[in-house]
């Protein structure tokens, strides 16, 4: 990447904990905007396919996505 100091860091914070996600980030495939970090999402991934599964609609898939810590890496 050039410029790597000009990198504009997007920074994701978790709808659980509300803290900026660190380490890897989990994304519902089927809802854009819910987000998880990693020490929230057993948690709230097992809640919301629960609150899913009520609605008698499909389970979610969450994508995991490793985030960037430092960006002077």
């Amino acid at each position: 990447i050039k410029n790597i100091g000009q990198l504009n860091l997007i920074k994701f914070r978790c709808d659980a904990c509300h803290n900026e996600v660190r380490g890897i980030r989990f994304d519902c495939v089927h809802c854009p905007s819910l987000i998880f970090c990693e020490k929230c999402e057993q948690r709230a991934t097992l809640q919301h396919s629960n609150e899913v599964r009520a609605q008698n609609k499909p389970q979610h898939i969450f994508q995991v996505i490793p985030t960037v810590q430092n960006a002077n890496v």
